[in-house]
């Protein structure tokens, strides 16, 4: 058990680290932790979600890859995480830094990936957000509703949430830049 331990101190000081194709493979050696045991890899990210932005951006990417969404049984402990870090992005515990975007931009895909896998319980969960005037969170929903994949499971739904933030505007709803 120590050296899983030690392994994922490594992987997780690692997230941190300022070149991003290290970023990246941290998120690839987590995925693949998640082929192996996604139980593991869910509490890794409950516990790593309490961290610094590159730490809650490498969680939410590891748990959201799509090839990891089959189990019903995970829906409810990643929707808990993504509300949680989205949360979090919400109350400015996140600071204002290129962690902080690259955290943004993985809440611009993981939602609608993780609803699209779980429909039912994820709906709700982001139709929550949707409603949020907090105008980084209303441009990473408005980026997952672009989701070719969402609009295949349920395009009326996808539709109407457009709708919902097209009809409560944010002046200067963020860009990508």
């Amino acid at each position: 058990m120590e050296g899983k331990n030690s392994s994922i101190a490594t992987l997780r000081a690692a997230a941190s680290d300022p070149r991003r194709r290290i970023r990246e493979a941290v998120v690839l050696a987590l995925q693949m932790i998640g082929q192996y045991d996604m139980d593991w890899l869910i509490g890794i990210a409950k516990s790593w979600i309490r961290g610094n932005s590159c730490e809650k951006c490498a969680a939410v990417a590891a748990i959201c890859e799509p090839e990891l969404l089959w189990d019903p049984g995970h829906a409810k402990p990643i929707f808990e995480i993504l509300d949680k870090v989205t949360e979090q992005f919400e109350s400015g515990n996140t600071g204002r830094t290129s962690a902080c975007e690259c955290l943004r931009d993985a809440l611009a895909s993981c939602w609608s990936l993780a609803v699209t896998a779980y429909p039912e319980p994820g709906k709700p969960v982001m139709e929550k957000w949707i409603a949020s005037t907090n105008p980084d969170i209303r441009w990473f929903m408005q980026q997952n509703l672009e989701s070719e994949k969402l609009r295949e499971v349920d395009a009326e739904w996808v539709s109407m949430m457009k709708m919902k933030l097209e009809a409560n505007p944010v002046k200067e709803l963020q860009s990508g830049n």
